[in-house]
């Protein structure tokens, strides 16, 4: 087995809390590299530890052992100040959705090892909101139209968001705000974090939202297994349940049910997630699915997107973007060329409008 294929297996038994079944010598220095490029390395350091345990070098051993801790560590913290948040919030007549992050987390047969990221609260009453989480936690770290961050402590933050997403498109964009209200207002899922019950959105419209994520991810920030990993445990663990005619509505008027198939044959061929849990499975795109698969492990989440982009010169970050973009849309035009061509037109000329602002 060669070290992508050793890691996805790694991923898969860690993903379903299963053995792994591994043939071959194990390159652990590239294995650990690939899992750490995709937001996906306790995971897999779970599972090596569980197939070679103390065959492992002793140095190894304690460092995937760390690896373990620290993130069992941080999603605790995370689900603490997420239950902290929330009741504040509740108790000012706000009423706080979970976003992605944490809540899926929880659908995952082992939730701990899911690197905890940034919290994403999105409220009914933003200002109002905007206020309660300043008195909590301090001044504002970042400011934008979809969501302001404040910084909780150590590597935390939460980003509150006014919308859940935004569209470039108008059309579109009215759609989406109106299906996103209803699906964080209606119907919501509570998950037990910390002991307390916090809501996330009504279950067909998360799934909408975290594949639509997903996309977002795809078209610009890069992608990485963990993002794939929270669909499809999503999807699995709530299969028969979901509203598919809402669904398959929703999909056809964002022109995303090609993408959602694709997107399907890729988490079965590399996660080992059953045909029966994609709604709309679709066989007969496995080969485009195999190649978003290699578009996955190449793009290694968003950290080709950071780099080159921290420069304090604002023509450089910007050209930076542009030459990413430019990589990462020629990678994709294969898969989705149509979507790609599109997607690379509307970030050149945003770009360049940005620059010639710089």
């Amino acid at each position: 087995m060669t070290s992508t294929e050793i890691y996805l297996e790694l991923l898969r038994a860690g993903l379903w809390n299963r053995p792994a079944v591994v043939s071959g010598s194990v390159r652990l220095g590239e294995l650990l590299s690939l899992a750490e490029s995709q937001s996906t390395r306790v995971i897999v350091s779970r599972a090596l530890l569980d197939k070679m345990g103390t065959r492992l070098p002793q140095q190894m051993h304690d460092r995937l052992q760390q690896n373990v801790q620290r993130c069992l560590k941080s999603h605790q913290a995370a689900n603490s100040v997420i239950a902290y948040a929330t009741a504040e919030l509740s108790a000012e007549g706000i009423a706080p959705v979970l976003l992605k992050g944490q809540g899926n987390a929880s659908h995952y047969p082992v939730p701990a090892l899911r690197v905890a990221g940034d919290i994403d609260l999105y409220v009914n009453d933003f200002e109002k909101a905007r206020g309660v989480m300043a008195r909590l936690f301090g001044a504002e770290t970042e400011t934008g139209t979809k969501h302001v961050t404040f910084h909780v402590g150590g590597t935390l933050y939460i980003e509150l968001h006014r919308f859940t997403e935004t569209l470039r498109d108008k059309r579109l964009n009215a759609e989406y705000q109106r299906i996103s209200n209803l699906g964080t207002s209606c119907g919501l899922e509570e998950v037990t974090l910390d002991g307390a019950l916090v809501n996330t959105p009504e279950p067909t419209f998360n799934a909408f939202y975290i594949f639509h994520h997903l996309w977002h991810h795809t078209e610009g920030m890069g992608i990485g297994m963990r993002q794939l990993c929270d669909w499809a445990v999503f999807l699995h663990s709530h299969k028969g349940t979901l509203d598919a005619e809402k669904l398959a509505g929703w999909l056809d008027f964002f022109h995303l049910k090609d993408v959602w198939q694709v997107f399907g044959c890729a988490a079965v061929q590399a996660l080992d997630l059953p045909e029966d849990d994609v709604p709309f499975y679709d066989a007969s795109k496995a080969k485009r699915g195999a190649k978003l698969l290699d578009f996955f492990l190449a793009q290694g989440d968003n950290r080709d997107f950071k780099h080159g982009r921290s420069s304090q010169s604002r023509l450089v970050h910007k050209g930076g973007s542009l030459r990413f973009i430019h990589r990462r849309l020629r990678m994709m035009f294969p898969i989705f060329p149509g979507k790609a061509l599109l997607q690379y037109v509307g970030d050149l000329k945003n770009g360049l409008l940005k620059l010639f602002k710089a």
